[in-house]
């Protein structure tokens, strides 16, 4: 879930979309989440982190294995991940 959405649901843009599918793009691509968080995590570390931290993309040890393709599609997910909906990528190209 974009954390402008938790913060306010009148608020939700196209953006929040995209925040959404580069999050699931993410963990496809990377095989985990890119929250620090874990199984045990409460709803409330789950919002707090979705509001308050950056996706930490390149923290995983595992991410050291991934091909260089897979590497650089992470990579290209950094500004779709924004925390802010104004900082994200305005949309997508076909």
């Amino acid at each position: 879930m974009p954390p402008e959405q938790i913060r306010n649901f009148r608020d939700v843009r196209p953006q929040s979309d995209i925040y959404a599918v580069g999050m699931t793009a993410y963990s496809l691509l990377a095989g985990e989440i890119a929250l620090n968080l874990t199984q045990k995590s409460s709803m409330v570390e789950t919002i707090k982190a979705i509001l308050n931290t950056p996706p930490s993309l390149y923290a995983s040890e595992r991410l050291m294995f991934l091909q260089p393709i897979v590497k650089s599609s992470i990579r290209r997910l950094t500004r779709i991940l924004a925390n802010g909906g104004n900082q994200r990528t305005p949309g997508v190209r076909r």
